[in-house]
Protein backbone atom coordinates (compact mmCIF):
# COMPACT_ATOMS: atom_id res chain seq x y z
CA UNK A 1 0.00 0.00 0.00
CA UNK A 2 1.19 3.55 -0.72
CA UNK A 3 -0.44 5.34 2.39
CA UNK A 4 -0.92 4.94 6.07
CA UNK A 5 -4.96 4.97 7.10
CA UNK A 6 -5.74 6.20 10.17
CA UNK A 7 -9.75 5.30 10.03
CA UNK A 8 -12.33 6.58 12.61
CA UNK A 9 -16.08 5.31 12.30
CA UNK A 10 -18.90 8.03 13.86
CA UNK A 11 -22.46 8.06 13.26
CA UNK A 12 -24.19 10.71 11.12
CA UNK A 13 -25.07 12.93 14.08
CA UNK A 14 -21.61 13.17 15.07
CA UNK A 15 -20.47 14.03 11.98
CA UNK A 16 -20.80 17.67 12.13
CA UNK A 17 -18.41 17.45 15.67
CA UNK A 18 -15.48 15.40 13.40
CA UNK A 19 -15.60 17.84 10.92
CA UNK A 20 -15.36 20.76 12.92
CA UNK A 21 -12.27 19.22 14.87
CA UNK A 22 -10.61 18.13 11.79
CA UNK A 23 -10.76 21.44 10.29
CA UNK A 24 -9.28 22.94 13.36
CA UNK A 25 -6.53 20.04 13.84
CA UNK A 26 -3.57 20.42 11.96
CA UNK A 27 -2.78 16.63 11.03
CA UNK A 28 1.04 16.80 9.82
CA UNK A 29 1.70 17.92 12.89
CA UNK A 30 0.36 14.87 14.72
CA UNK A 31 1.72 12.47 12.17
CA UNK A 32 -1.23 11.41 10.59
CA UNK A 33 -1.13 11.02 7.44
CA UNK A 34 -4.57 9.98 5.84
CA UNK A 35 -7.88 10.44 7.62
CA UNK A 36 -11.10 9.26 6.39
CA UNK A 37 -14.04 9.72 7.89
CA UNK A 38 -17.22 6.82 7.88
CA UNK A 39 -20.54 7.60 7.63
CA UNK A 40 -22.84 4.91 7.03
CA UNK A 41 -19.65 3.14 4.91
CA UNK A 42 -19.47 6.42 3.11
CA UNK A 43 -16.00 8.67 3.22
CA UNK A 44 -17.54 12.30 3.18
CA UNK A 45 -14.12 13.25 4.39
CA UNK A 46 -10.73 12.04 3.53
CA UNK A 47 -7.71 14.13 4.15
CA UNK A 48 -4.30 12.67 3.18
CA UNK A 49 -0.27 13.75 3.00
CA UNK A 50 2.23 11.27 1.46
CA UNK A 51 4.73 9.19 3.85
CA UNK A 52 8.71 8.95 3.14
CA UNK A 53 9.24 6.17 0.51
CA UNK A 54 11.59 4.33 3.40
CA UNK A 55 9.10 4.04 6.07
CA UNK A 56 5.83 2.86 3.56
CA UNK A 57 6.43 -1.00 4.15
CA UNK A 58 6.76 -1.26 7.67
CA UNK A 59 4.42 1.79 8.74
CA UNK A 60 2.12 0.13 6.74
CA UNK A 61 2.21 -3.54 8.23
CA UNK A 62 2.45 -2.05 11.62
CA UNK A 63 -0.04 0.95 11.96
CA UNK A 64 -3.24 0.52 13.30
CA UNK A 65 -6.35 0.41 10.93
CA UNK A 66 -8.99 0.88 13.61
CA UNK A 67 -9.96 3.04 16.43
CA UNK A 68 -13.42 3.51 17.67
CA UNK A 69 -14.94 6.76 17.86
CA UNK A 70 -18.35 6.53 18.30
CA UNK A 71 -19.18 9.73 20.44
CA UNK A 72 -17.72 12.62 19.12
CA UNK A 73 -18.88 14.70 21.91
CA UNK A 74 -17.91 12.38 24.48
CA UNK A 75 -14.29 12.80 23.55
CA UNK A 76 -11.87 15.02 24.56
CA UNK A 77 -9.96 17.33 22.70
CA UNK A 78 -7.08 15.53 25.15
CA UNK A 79 -8.00 12.02 23.76
CA UNK A 80 -8.12 13.10 20.19
CA UNK A 81 -4.53 14.43 20.42
CA UNK A 82 -3.29 11.61 22.52
CA UNK A 83 -4.58 9.48 19.76
CA UNK A 84 -2.37 11.28 17.13
CA UNK A 85 0.40 11.61 19.43
CA UNK A 86 0.46 7.85 20.13
CA UNK A 87 0.52 7.40 15.46
CA UNK A 88 3.50 10.00 15.61
CA UNK A 89 5.65 8.25 18.37
CA UNK A 90 5.14 5.09 17.03
CA UNK A 91 6.21 5.80 12.97
CA UNK A 92 9.18 7.81 15.27
CA UNK A 93 9.76 4.40 16.57
CA UNK A 94 9.36 2.55 13.30
CA UNK A 95 11.52 4.84 11.60
CA UNK A 96 14.50 4.91 14.18
CA UNK A 97 14.58 0.57 14.23
CA UNK A 98 14.26 0.44 10.75
CA UNK A 99 17.19 2.70 10.23
CA UNK A 100 18.79 0.71 12.79
CA UNK A 101 18.06 -2.77 10.86
CA UNK A 102 19.39 -1.14 7.80
CA UNK A 103 22.86 -0.46 9.19
CA UNK A 104 22.68 -3.47 10.60
CA UNK A 105 21.92 -5.38 7.67
CA UNK A 106 24.77 -3.45 5.42
CA UNK A 107 27.39 -3.77 8.09
CA UNK A 108 26.47 -8.37 7.89
CA UNK A 109 26.43 -7.56 4.12
CA UNK A 110 29.95 -6.16 4.10
CA UNK A 111 31.15 -8.54 6.51
CA UNK A 112 30.00 -11.16 4.81
CA UNK A 113 31.39 -9.55 1.19
CA UNK A 114 34.95 -8.73 2.77
CA UNK A 115 34.74 -13.37 4.17
CA UNK A 116 33.71 -14.16 0.88
CA UNK A 117 36.87 -11.84 -0.96
CA UNK A 118 39.17 -13.36 1.40
CA UNK A 119 37.84 -16.64 0.56
CA UNK A 120 38.57 -16.25 -2.49
CA UNK A 121 41.49 -14.67 -3.28
CA UNK A 122 43.31 -16.67 -0.25
CA UNK A 123 41.98 -19.95 -0.74
CA UNK A 124 39.52 -20.94 -3.63
CA UNK A 125 41.44 -18.87 -6.26
CA UNK A 126 44.54 -20.37 -5.51
CA UNK A 127 42.96 -23.78 -4.84
CA UNK A 128 41.56 -23.85 -8.15
CA UNK A 129 44.66 -22.86 -10.09
CA UNK A 130 45.79 -26.31 -8.58
CA UNK A 131 42.89 -28.06 -9.66
CA UNK A 132 43.14 -26.50 -12.84
CA UNK A 133 46.50 -27.62 -13.85
CA UNK A 134 46.42 -31.36 -12.24
CA UNK A 135 43.44 -31.40 -14.71
CA UNK A 136 45.51 -29.99 -17.84
CA UNK A 137 48.10 -32.66 -16.57
CA UNK A 138 45.85 -35.42 -16.59
CA UNK A 139 44.39 -34.48 -20.34
CA UNK A 140 48.12 -34.82 -21.76
CA UNK A 141 48.90 -37.83 -23.22
CA UNK A 142 53.02 -36.90 -23.45
CA UNK A 143 54.31 -37.28 -19.83
CA UNK A 144 56.78 -35.92 -21.55
CA UNK A 145 54.83 -32.10 -20.87
CA UNK A 146 53.62 -32.20 -17.58
CA UNK A 147 53.59 -28.37 -16.13
CA UNK A 148 54.75 -27.83 -12.26
CA UNK A 149 51.97 -25.76 -10.45
CA UNK A 150 52.67 -22.60 -9.58
CA UNK A 151 52.27 -21.76 -6.14
CA UNK A 152 54.88 -20.19 -4.03
CA UNK A 153 53.21 -18.78 -0.76
CA UNK A 154 55.31 -16.23 1.61
CA UNK A 155 54.27 -18.68 4.16
CA UNK A 156 53.79 -22.54 4.16
CA UNK A 157 50.19 -23.43 4.32
CA UNK A 158 48.01 -26.04 3.46
CA UNK A 159 48.15 -25.68 -0.14
CA UNK A 160 51.46 -25.73 -0.78
CA UNK A 161 51.51 -28.79 1.60
CA UNK A 162 49.65 -30.33 -0.83
CA UNK A 163 51.12 -28.50 -4.04
CA UNK A 164 54.77 -29.18 -2.90
CA UNK A 165 54.44 -33.23 -3.10
CA UNK A 166 52.17 -32.55 -6.66
CA UNK A 167 54.73 -30.86 -8.25
CA UNK A 168 57.70 -33.86 -7.50
CA UNK A 169 55.52 -36.45 -8.60
CA UNK A 170 55.01 -34.07 -11.94
CA UNK A 171 58.65 -33.90 -12.28
CA UNK A 172 59.51 -37.32 -11.25
CA UNK A 173 56.78 -38.13 -13.95
CA UNK A 174 58.17 -36.20 -16.72
CA UNK A 175 61.76 -37.50 -16.31
CA UNK A 176 60.67 -40.62 -16.22
CA UNK A 177 58.59 -39.91 -19.45
CA UNK A 178 61.49 -38.28 -21.41
CA UNK A 179 63.64 -41.09 -20.30
CA UNK A 180 61.28 -43.67 -21.74
CA UNK A 181 60.76 -41.53 -24.77
CA UNK A 182 64.91 -41.18 -25.34
CA UNK A 183 64.84 -44.79 -24.70
CA UNK A 184 62.35 -46.64 -27.00
CA UNK A 185 63.43 -43.33 -29.63
CA UNK A 186 67.10 -44.90 -29.35
CA UNK A 187 65.78 -48.49 -29.29
CA UNK A 188 63.55 -47.43 -32.75
CA UNK A 189 66.48 -46.73 -34.50
CA UNK A 190 68.83 -49.20 -33.44
CA UNK A 191 70.04 -51.72 -36.43
CA UNK A 192 69.39 -54.79 -34.19
CA UNK A 193 65.94 -56.28 -33.50
CA UNK A 194 64.98 -55.07 -30.00
CA UNK A 195 61.66 -56.25 -28.50
CA UNK A 196 59.84 -55.18 -24.73
CA UNK A 197 57.77 -58.08 -23.63
CA UNK A 198 55.81 -58.11 -19.61
CA UNK A 199 58.18 -60.47 -17.34
CA UNK A 200 54.79 -62.08 -15.97
CA UNK A 201 53.03 -62.91 -19.23
CA UNK A 202 55.88 -62.35 -22.17
CA UNK A 203 53.23 -60.57 -23.91
CA UNK A 204 55.02 -58.40 -26.20
CA UNK A 205 54.51 -54.86 -25.94
CA UNK A 206 57.11 -53.17 -28.22
CA UNK A 207 58.72 -54.54 -30.78
CA UNK A 208 61.03 -51.91 -33.34
CA UNK A 209 61.51 -51.88 -37.32
CA UNK A 210 64.46 -54.06 -37.29
CA UNK A 211 61.92 -56.70 -35.22
CA UNK A 212 59.89 -56.62 -38.31
CA UNK A 213 62.28 -57.50 -40.61
CA UNK A 214 63.87 -60.56 -38.33
CA UNK A 215 60.51 -62.21 -37.78
CA UNK A 216 59.10 -61.12 -40.86
CA UNK A 217 55.92 -59.99 -39.81
CA UNK A 218 54.62 -56.53 -38.97
CA UNK A 219 53.99 -54.54 -35.65
CA UNK A 220 50.74 -55.31 -35.01
CA UNK A 221 50.94 -58.73 -35.84
CA UNK A 222 54.19 -59.12 -33.33
CA UNK A 223 52.16 -57.46 -30.77
CA UNK A 224 49.19 -59.93 -30.83
CA UNK A 225 51.50 -62.96 -29.91
CA UNK A 226 53.68 -64.07 -27.13
CA UNK A 227 57.48 -63.58 -27.46
CA UNK A 228 58.58 -67.47 -27.52
CA UNK A 229 56.38 -67.66 -30.79
CA UNK A 230 58.70 -65.72 -32.39
CA UNK A 231 61.67 -67.77 -32.76
CA UNK A 232 61.74 -71.58 -33.45
CA UNK A 233 61.61 -74.41 -31.08
CA UNK A 234 61.14 -71.90 -28.20
CA UNK A 235 57.37 -72.04 -25.98
CA UNK A 236 56.94 -70.68 -22.92
CA UNK A 237 58.72 -73.47 -20.31
CA UNK A 238 61.73 -72.17 -22.59
CA UNK A 239 60.96 -68.38 -21.53
CA UNK A 240 60.61 -69.25 -17.88
CA UNK A 241 63.96 -70.25 -18.26
CA UNK A 242 65.47 -67.66 -20.05
CA UNK A 243 63.59 -65.47 -17.25
CA UNK A 244 65.18 -67.75 -14.02
CA UNK A 245 68.45 -67.03 -15.08
CA UNK A 246 68.21 -63.48 -15.85
CA UNK A 247 66.57 -63.03 -12.35
CA UNK A 248 69.68 -65.08 -10.66
CA UNK A 249 72.22 -63.29 -12.48
CA UNK A 250 70.39 -59.75 -11.53
CA UNK A 251 70.25 -61.04 -8.27
CA UNK A 252 74.21 -61.76 -7.64
CA UNK A 253 75.00 -58.41 -9.21
CA UNK A 254 73.36 -56.43 -7.10
CA UNK A 255 74.85 -53.10 -7.63
CA UNK A 256 73.31 -53.69 -11.37
CA UNK A 257 70.00 -53.79 -11.63
CA UNK A 258 70.30 -54.61 -15.40
CA UNK A 259 72.30 -57.31 -16.08
CA UNK A 260 72.66 -58.99 -19.86
CA UNK A 261 71.59 -62.78 -20.30
CA UNK A 262 72.88 -64.29 -23.78
CA UNK A 263 70.86 -66.78 -25.53
CA UNK A 264 71.11 -68.12 -28.98
CA UNK A 265 67.42 -68.17 -31.11
CA UNK A 266 66.55 -69.08 -34.48
CA UNK A 267 64.28 -67.92 -37.66
CA UNK A 268 63.78 -68.48 -40.97
CA UNK A 269 64.09 -66.10 -43.53
CA UNK A 270 62.02 -65.46 -46.69
CA UNK A 271 63.54 -68.12 -48.35
CA UNK A 272 63.26 -70.92 -46.32
CA UNK A 273 66.67 -70.81 -44.60
CA UNK A 274 67.49 -70.74 -40.87
CA UNK A 275 68.96 -67.46 -39.32
CA UNK A 276 70.72 -67.72 -35.96
CA UNK A 277 70.64 -64.55 -33.63
CA UNK A 278 72.04 -63.73 -30.78
CA UNK A 279 69.67 -62.34 -27.80
CA UNK A 280 70.93 -60.05 -25.11
CA UNK A 281 68.08 -59.75 -22.51
CA UNK A 282 67.85 -57.40 -20.23
CA UNK A 283 65.43 -56.92 -16.63
CA UNK A 284 64.04 -53.58 -15.79
CA UNK A 285 61.08 -52.11 -13.74
CA UNK A 286 58.85 -49.48 -15.03
CA UNK A 287 56.18 -47.65 -12.88
CA UNK A 288 56.49 -51.31 -10.92
CA UNK A 289 55.87 -54.04 -13.34
CA UNK A 290 58.82 -56.13 -14.69
CA UNK A 291 59.37 -55.55 -18.18
CA UNK A 292 62.29 -58.03 -20.55
CA UNK A 293 63.82 -55.60 -23.05
CA UNK A 294 65.41 -58.16 -26.11
CA UNK A 295 68.06 -56.93 -28.66
CA UNK A 296 68.23 -59.70 -31.19
CA UNK A 297 71.74 -59.16 -33.73
CA UNK A 298 71.63 -61.56 -36.66
CA UNK A 299 74.98 -63.71 -36.49
CA UNK A 300 74.38 -65.14 -39.57
CA UNK A 301 77.31 -63.10 -40.74
CA UNK A 302 79.22 -62.74 -38.59
CA UNK A 303 79.36 -66.63 -38.68
CA UNK A 304 80.29 -66.98 -42.29
CA UNK A 305 82.98 -64.08 -41.18
CA UNK A 306 84.21 -66.33 -39.35
CA UNK A 307 83.86 -69.77 -41.24
CA UNK A 308 85.81 -68.11 -43.75
CA UNK A 309 88.91 -67.02 -41.30
CA UNK A 310 88.75 -70.31 -40.42
CA UNK A 311 88.83 -71.80 -44.17
CA UNK A 312 91.47 -69.60 -44.89
CA UNK A 313 93.42 -70.71 -41.91
CA UNK A 314 92.87 -74.01 -42.96
CA UNK A 315 93.69 -73.43 -46.66
CA UNK A 316 96.68 -71.67 -45.85
CA UNK A 317 98.13 -74.58 -43.42
CA UNK A 318 97.07 -77.03 -46.54
CA UNK A 319 98.78 -74.60 -49.08
CA UNK A 320 101.92 -74.48 -47.02
CA UNK A 321 102.08 -78.39 -46.85
CA UNK A 322 101.44 -79.06 -50.21
CA UNK A 323 104.02 -76.51 -51.10
CA UNK A 324 106.67 -78.23 -49.14
CA UNK A 325 105.35 -81.72 -50.77
CA UNK A 326 105.25 -80.69 -54.02
CA UNK A 327 109.14 -79.54 -53.94
CA UNK A 328 110.17 -82.37 -52.43
CA UNK A 329 108.11 -84.47 -54.85
CA UNK A 330 109.57 -82.47 -57.93
CA UNK A 331 113.07 -82.76 -56.63
CA UNK A 332 112.74 -86.36 -56.11
CA UNK A 333 111.11 -86.40 -59.57
CA UNK A 334 114.04 -84.85 -61.51
CA UNK A 335 116.46 -87.03 -59.70
CA UNK A 336 113.96 -90.30 -61.09
CA UNK A 337 113.77 -88.28 -64.59
CA UNK A 338 117.33 -87.88 -64.83
CA UNK A 339 118.10 -91.68 -64.41
CA UNK A 340 115.94 -92.60 -66.75
CA UNK A 341 117.26 -90.33 -69.66
CA UNK A 342 120.86 -91.99 -68.48
CA UNK A 343 119.19 -95.57 -68.83
CA UNK A 344 117.96 -94.68 -72.19
CA UNK A 345 121.02 -92.73 -73.39
CA UNK A 346 123.01 -96.29 -72.70
CA UNK A 347 120.63 -98.61 -74.35
CA UNK A 348 120.17 -96.41 -77.44
CA UNK A 349 124.10 -96.50 -77.33
CA UNK A 350 123.83 -100.65 -77.86
CA UNK A 351 120.95 -100.45 -79.90
CA UNK A 352 118.12 -101.60 -77.35
CA UNK A 353 115.03 -99.85 -76.84
CA UNK A 354 113.13 -100.51 -73.44
CA UNK A 355 109.33 -99.82 -73.69
CA UNK A 356 109.68 -99.58 -69.66
CA UNK A 357 111.66 -96.57 -70.03
CA UNK A 358 109.12 -94.97 -71.88
CA UNK A 359 106.78 -95.59 -69.57
CA UNK A 360 108.57 -94.33 -66.89
CA UNK A 361 109.04 -91.02 -68.26
CA UNK A 362 105.34 -91.00 -69.28
CA UNK A 363 104.75 -91.73 -65.81
CA UNK A 364 106.83 -89.15 -63.98
CA UNK A 365 105.30 -86.24 -66.53
CA UNK A 366 102.07 -86.90 -65.10
CA UNK A 367 103.38 -87.04 -61.86
CA UNK A 368 105.05 -83.78 -62.52
CA UNK A 369 101.48 -82.14 -63.43
CA UNK A 370 100.11 -83.07 -60.69
CA UNK A 371 103.34 -81.64 -58.33
CA UNK A 372 102.28 -78.64 -60.59
CA UNK A 373 98.85 -78.48 -59.92
CA UNK A 374 99.87 -78.64 -56.43
CA UNK A 375 101.99 -75.09 -56.74
CA UNK A 376 99.20 -73.84 -58.54
CA UNK A 377 96.57 -74.61 -55.70
CA UNK A 378 99.53 -72.95 -53.05
CA UNK A 379 99.48 -70.00 -55.36
CA UNK A 380 103.35 -70.68 -55.57
CA UNK A 381 103.93 -71.61 -59.61
CA UNK A 382 105.67 -69.43 -61.95
CA UNK A 383 103.13 -68.39 -64.90
CA UNK A 384 103.81 -65.25 -67.37
CA UNK A 385 101.23 -62.71 -68.00
CA UNK A 386 100.22 -60.79 -70.64
CA UNK A 387 97.03 -58.90 -72.23
CA UNK A 388 94.71 -61.54 -73.20
CA UNK A 389 91.70 -60.59 -75.13
CA UNK A 390 88.98 -62.61 -73.03
CA UNK A 391 86.16 -62.09 -75.12
CA UNK A 392 88.04 -63.99 -77.85
CA UNK A 393 89.92 -66.26 -76.03
CA UNK A 394 86.25 -68.28 -73.97
CA UNK A 395 84.50 -67.85 -77.99
CA UNK A 396 87.23 -70.12 -79.22
CA UNK A 397 87.50 -72.16 -76.11
CA UNK A 398 83.53 -72.83 -76.65
CA UNK A 399 84.26 -73.76 -79.91
CA UNK A 400 87.21 -75.99 -78.63
CA UNK A 401 85.39 -77.96 -76.15
CA UNK A 402 82.50 -78.78 -78.56
CA UNK A 403 84.83 -79.96 -80.62
CA UNK A 404 86.55 -82.51 -78.20
CA UNK A 405 83.34 -83.12 -76.40
CA UNK A 406 81.27 -86.76 -76.57
CA UNK A 407 77.86 -87.08 -77.92
CA UNK A 408 74.88 -85.81 -76.04
CA UNK A 409 77.52 -82.77 -74.47
CA UNK A 410 76.96 -78.90 -75.93
CA UNK A 411 79.02 -76.07 -74.60
CA UNK A 412 76.49 -73.08 -75.50
CA UNK A 413 77.65 -69.35 -75.72
CA UNK A 414 74.90 -67.31 -73.88
CA UNK A 415 76.38 -63.95 -73.26
CA UNK A 416 79.60 -62.63 -74.63
CA UNK A 417 80.78 -58.71 -74.14
CA UNK A 418 83.45 -58.15 -76.69
CA UNK A 419 86.83 -56.69 -76.30
CA UNK A 420 86.99 -57.62 -72.48
CA UNK A 421 91.12 -57.26 -71.93
CA UNK A 422 93.15 -59.13 -68.50
CA UNK A 423 96.34 -59.12 -67.52
CA UNK A 424 96.26 -63.30 -67.36
CA UNK A 425 97.84 -66.64 -68.57
CA UNK A 426 95.74 -67.88 -71.25
CA UNK A 427 97.07 -71.46 -70.48
CA UNK A 428 96.23 -71.46 -66.81
CA UNK A 429 93.20 -69.81 -67.36
CA UNK A 430 92.24 -72.45 -69.69
CA UNK A 431 93.19 -75.24 -67.06
CA UNK A 432 90.65 -73.92 -64.76
CA UNK A 433 87.85 -73.42 -67.30
CA UNK A 434 88.57 -76.72 -68.48
CA UNK A 435 88.34 -78.10 -65.02
CA UNK A 436 85.23 -76.23 -64.26
CA UNK A 437 83.78 -77.64 -67.60
CA UNK A 438 84.83 -81.22 -66.73
CA UNK A 439 83.47 -80.79 -63.55
CA UNK A 440 79.84 -79.64 -65.20
CA UNK A 441 79.64 -82.24 -67.58
CA UNK A 442 80.42 -85.39 -65.33
CA UNK A 443 77.73 -83.35 -62.89
CA UNK A 444 74.92 -83.53 -65.63
CA UNK A 445 72.86 -86.61 -67.09
CA UNK A 446 73.04 -87.11 -70.70
CA UNK A 447 72.23 -85.26 -73.04
CA UNK A 448 73.14 -82.02 -71.42
CA UNK A 449 74.20 -78.42 -72.61
CA UNK A 450 76.57 -76.71 -70.49
CA UNK A 451 76.27 -72.73 -70.43
CA UNK A 452 79.06 -70.48 -70.89
CA UNK A 453 78.80 -66.76 -70.95
CA UNK A 454 80.96 -63.60 -70.53
CA UNK A 455 79.99 -60.29 -69.03
CA UNK A 456 81.27 -57.44 -66.59
CA UNK A 457 80.89 -56.91 -62.94
CA UNK A 458 81.41 -53.35 -61.75
CA UNK A 459 82.39 -53.75 -58.31
CA UNK A 460 81.30 -50.28 -56.35
CA UNK A 461 82.66 -51.51 -52.93
CA UNK A 462 84.71 -54.23 -51.38
CA UNK A 463 83.44 -57.42 -50.64
CA UNK A 464 84.69 -60.30 -48.51
CA UNK A 465 83.94 -63.89 -50.28
CA UNK A 466 84.86 -67.00 -48.68
CA UNK A 467 88.60 -67.27 -49.76
CA UNK A 468 89.55 -63.61 -50.64
CA UNK A 469 88.46 -59.24 -50.99
CA UNK A 470 86.67 -58.26 -54.13
CA UNK A 471 88.53 -54.64 -54.34
CA UNK A 472 86.43 -51.68 -55.96
CA UNK A 473 87.14 -52.14 -59.85
CA UNK A 474 85.73 -53.84 -62.89
CA UNK A 475 86.05 -57.67 -63.66
CA UNK A 476 85.67 -59.71 -66.42
CA UNK A 477 82.59 -62.45 -65.01
CA UNK A 478 82.94 -65.79 -66.69
CA UNK A 479 79.85 -68.04 -65.91
CA UNK A 480 79.76 -71.88 -66.62
CA UNK A 481 76.32 -73.05 -65.62
CA UNK A 482 74.88 -76.45 -66.13
CA UNK A 483 71.54 -78.54 -65.28
CA UNK A 484 72.88 -81.37 -63.05
CA UNK A 485 71.93 -82.55 -59.36
CA UNK A 486 73.68 -79.59 -57.79
CA UNK A 487 75.66 -80.15 -54.62
CA UNK A 488 74.40 -80.27 -51.14
CA UNK A 489 74.48 -77.38 -48.86
CA UNK A 490 76.85 -79.13 -46.79
CA UNK A 491 79.39 -79.42 -49.61
CA UNK A 492 79.34 -76.55 -51.32
CA UNK A 493 81.77 -75.04 -48.68
CA UNK A 494 84.54 -78.15 -48.91
CA UNK A 495 84.61 -78.29 -53.05
CA UNK A 496 87.50 -76.23 -53.50
CA UNK A 497 89.61 -78.05 -50.78
CA UNK A 498 92.38 -79.93 -52.51
CA UNK A 499 92.37 -84.14 -52.51
CA UNK A 500 88.28 -83.56 -52.30
CA UNK A 501 86.01 -85.32 -55.03
CA UNK A 502 82.72 -86.91 -54.59
CA UNK A 503 84.10 -89.28 -57.64
CA UNK A 504 85.74 -92.42 -56.60
CA UNK A 505 88.19 -92.25 -59.28
CA UNK A 506 88.81 -88.27 -59.00
CA UNK A 507 91.96 -86.72 -57.98
CA UNK A 508 90.07 -83.80 -56.04
CA UNK A 509 92.62 -81.06 -57.29
CA UNK A 510 90.60 -80.01 -60.59
CA UNK A 511 88.32 -76.93 -58.37
CA UNK A 512 90.87 -76.47 -56.25
CA UNK A 513 93.44 -75.39 -58.95
CA UNK A 514 91.38 -73.33 -60.69
CA UNK A 515 91.11 -71.51 -57.70
CA UNK A 516 94.79 -71.18 -56.64
CA UNK A 517 94.96 -70.06 -60.76
CA UNK A 518 92.18 -67.45 -60.41
CA UNK A 519 93.28 -66.08 -56.52
CA UNK A 520 96.65 -65.92 -57.69
CA UNK A 521 95.57 -63.52 -60.24
CA UNK A 522 93.51 -61.21 -57.43
CA UNK A 523 90.79 -62.50 -59.06
CA UNK A 524 87.90 -64.62 -57.18
CA UNK A 525 85.68 -68.17 -57.67
CA UNK A 526 82.25 -68.44 -56.82
CA UNK A 527 79.49 -71.17 -56.86
CA UNK A 528 76.34 -71.16 -56.26
CA UNK A 529 74.14 -74.70 -56.23
CA UNK A 530 70.54 -75.94 -55.62
CA UNK A 531 70.05 -79.42 -55.41
CA UNK A 532 68.33 -81.05 -58.15
CA UNK A 533 68.49 -77.79 -59.73
CA UNK A 534 71.78 -77.09 -61.17
CA UNK A 535 75.30 -75.31 -60.50
CA UNK A 536 76.52 -72.42 -61.83
CA UNK A 537 80.63 -71.52 -61.10
CA UNK A 538 81.78 -68.03 -61.72
CA UNK A 539 85.10 -66.84 -62.46
CA UNK A 540 85.86 -63.19 -61.75
CA UNK A 541 89.26 -61.98 -63.31
CA UNK A 542 90.64 -58.26 -62.90
CA UNK A 543 89.96 -56.01 -66.38
CA UNK A 544 92.66 -53.50 -67.44
CA UNK A 545 91.59 -49.77 -67.64
CA UNK A 546 91.09 -50.09 -71.25
CA UNK A 547 88.17 -52.79 -71.36
CA UNK A 548 84.90 -51.03 -71.47
CA UNK A 549 82.45 -50.76 -68.52
CA UNK A 550 79.29 -51.85 -68.01
CA UNK A 551 77.11 -53.16 -65.27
Amino acid sequence: MNWILARYETSQADEGAVRTWVGEMQLAEHGLKRFELLANSQKPLIIEAPWSESSKPILDLLTRRHVEFNQASAVSQARIFAIFDAHRIFEQFVVTQWRHARIAILRMFLALLVVAACFYFFFYRPLQGVIDQVKRNASLNDHSELKSIEYKPKKKNEISALVDPLNEVFATTTRLSKDVSQILEAVKSAPDACIICTLDGGDVIYANEAACKVTLLDEEAILRRKVWELSLGTDEASFSGVKSLALAARDRDTADESVDVKIIRETRTRSGAIRPLEVFVRLVEVYGQGLAIMHARDVTERNELLSKSIYAERRQAVSDLARGVAHELNNGFQGIMGYAEVIEEENRARGVQLNAVERLKTQIASSAQLIQNLLTYSQQSTVSTGTLDVSKFVEGLVLVLNDESGPGVEFQLAVLTPNLLCGINPDGLEVALRNIAENAVEASTQPCTIIVGLDVLNQTQPEATREAVLNVGSYARITVSDTGSGIDSELQTRVFDPFFSTKSLGQGLGLSTAQGFVLQNRGAILLESQKNVGTTVTVLVPLKRSSPRMS
